[in-house]
């Protein structure tokens, strides 16, 4: 099953968009610990024989801090200030890691609560700091509600993937445009 896009532009992104036309009908594309794990191994933050091992209370810690997410960058995207609240849960979140020695090198790595959303959140945290926010966009679909990183070389990308809101959006535009040449003028 391919329900998983990596359309984003950028890993943190790709997760927040694990809700599909979260602004008309959301369905939620992480319903089990297996459904984290399959995206988590997409998105190579996972060994593909390897498991989180999440309990359904753990699946729903993950679906709170995306939508915290969601609502920095959401309001990024539409050159607003984010909440101050979920700033400061997420910034939390990011300073969960330690230092540890194995295989004969220093590296980091992060608690078992966090192996997942630590790595999310301290990428989000580099893009939201890095990235020009013109760049950060939200697709302009209604119900769509994705966000993506506009790298385009204008600067005018606007849909989440084209082949499904962008030709949903043209195919809206040459109906109306065949209904409006079919109504009658005054002259008539």
């Amino acid at each position: 099953m391919d329900d998983f896009h990596f359309v984003a532009g950028d890993l943190a992104l790709d997760f927040l968009n694990t809700v599909a036309d979260r602004l008309s009908h959301p369905r939620e594309r992480l319903v089990t610990g297996a459904d984290v794990d399959r995206w988590a191994r997409r998105a190579g933050l996972l060994a593909s024989r390897s498991s989180f091992h999440l309990s359904p209370r753990e699946v729903t810690r993950i679906h709170m801090v995306r939508e915290e997410l969601y609502q920095v960058v959401r309001s990024l995207a539409a050159s607003q200030m984010p909440p101050d609240a979920a700033l400061a849960r997420l910034s939390r979140i990011a300073g969960t890691r330690q230092l540890v020695y194995r295989d004969g090198q220093v590296t980091w790595e992060w608690s078992d609560s966090h192996r997942l959303l630590g790595p999310i959140v301290e990428r989000a945290a580099e893009l939201l700091v890095s990235v020009p926010r013109h760049r950060l966009r939200q697709c302009e679909d209604a119900g769509c509600g994705w966000v993506f990183l506009d790298r385009s070389r204008a600067g005018r990308r606007r849909w989440c993937r084209m082949v499904d809101c962008g030709n949903r959006a043209k195919a809206r535009r040459h109906y109306q445009r065949g209904r409006l040449a079919k109504l009658p003028t005054i002259d008539e």
